[in-house]
């Protein structure tokens, strides 16, 4: 909630955003596209070098990662549209769910077995 009010105060037509894919990025990546003119979804394996050379501050970061961009060699991933990423976790969130009953029902016939 707080990124989508800062967003809104600070972002204009024009600008240009370019978040890591770390955390829930979707949510943001979907709150900013609309305010700004291009959104670059950057990857963070990809970026991982600038940001772990040491003893640097990070407006050297800011400087490396706007070289990149107008260079068009940004490390950009896929954004998957909306309807894709709830296809993709409701297959993920059953998934997951099965193992349990998977583990019980391979489980069930060795504890049978091992009774008396």
């Amino acid at each position: 909630m707080r990124c989508r009010t800062w967003a809104a105060a600070n972002l204009c037509q024009g600008d240009t955003v370019i978040p890591e894919t770390t955390g829930n990025i979707w949510d943001i990546s979907d709150s900013v596209t609309p305010l700004v003119t291009r959104t670059v979804v950057a990857h963070a394996e990809a970026v991982r070098q600038i940001a772990d050379a040491r003893g640097k501050p990070d407006t050297e970061d800011l400087q490396r990662l706007f070289r990149l961009l107008i260079a068009a060699i940004v490390p950009d991933v896929w954004v998957p549209p909306a309807h894709v990423r709830t296809v993709r976790g409701l297959r993920s969130s059953r998934n997951w769910l099965g193992t349990p009953a998977t583990m019980i029902r391979n489980r069930l016939p060795s504890n049978t077995l091992n009774t008396p």
